[in-house]
């Protein structure tokens, strides 16, 4: 077909997220406002949406958006109102109330197809954001597309680790950004000469390794 350059099934992706919000201990309470710093960067998030009223997103004494904006807004059944929260959390982590968002809403309740986050890719670079922001599994033609055009595309990566293989949105054009710490525990497992087997958390602590109902052993050494 004249003008297609590949065809490929719309696959379901998975939305990429962690227990953040507690694990960060971020308080309840109303975070300081800095009224007179205001961007005229547009992130563009692609997500399930995003719940306006929070007041991670309050432009109180703020001035229009960008006039290099050429977006609109969708307030019918397909409006990206967040009912999920995911969309909602990803945009304050990216932007906060400092930066203007662009919304695209590419996931629902039964997930997030190719055909509507390459739709959203599209729409954003037509709108005119200048940095799309995507935590959902690996996009890699949206975002060369998006690159060809001048936008960026910062992606996440690592939630399905530890395990080999498992990072992805790891092509060359996108910023791939994964948190250096999480509190969640890789388990293993410990084999000793006598068959028992215990399972860790961790291999190493000051090179000394702990379990219970044994002595401490040196596990550089071995002994």
């Amino acid at each position: 077909m004249e003008g297609v350059v590949s065809v490929f099934p719309s696959r379901k992706k998975k939305l990429h997220t962690t227990r953040s919000w507690s694990y960060v201990g971020l308080p309840e309470t109303k975070a300081e406002r800095r009224t007179k710093v205001e961007s005229d960067i547009v992130i563009g998030v692609i997500d399930t949406g995003i719940w306006p009223e929070s007041e991670s997103f309050n432009d109180t004494g703020f001035g229009p958006p960008p006039s290099k904006w050429k977006g609109t807004c969708t307030s019918d059944v397909q409006s990206p109102r967040d009912i999920d929260g995911h969309g909602t959390h990803t945009a304050s982590t990216a932007a906060g109330n400092l930066v203007t968002h662009a919304i695209y809403k590419v996931c629902w309740t039964d997930g997030c197809y190719d055909a509507d986050i390459l739709a959203a890719f599209d729409d954003a670079i037509a709108d005119g954001v200048d940095i799309i922001s995507l935590s959902v599994d690996t996009t890699a033609i949206g975002a060369y597309h998006a690159m060809k055009n001048g936008v960026l595309t910062s992606a996440s990566a690592g939630n399905e680790g530890p395990s080999a293989g498992t990072v992805n949105n790891a092509a060359p054009w996108i910023l791939t950004v994964a948190a250096s710490t999480t509190d969640r525990k890789y388990v293993t497992q410990v084999r000793f000469g006598n068959g028992e087997t215990f399972e860790v958390s961790k291999s190493k602590n000051n090179g000394l390794l702990f379990l219970c109902g044994y002595e401490k052993m040196d596990v550089n050494n071995g002994a």
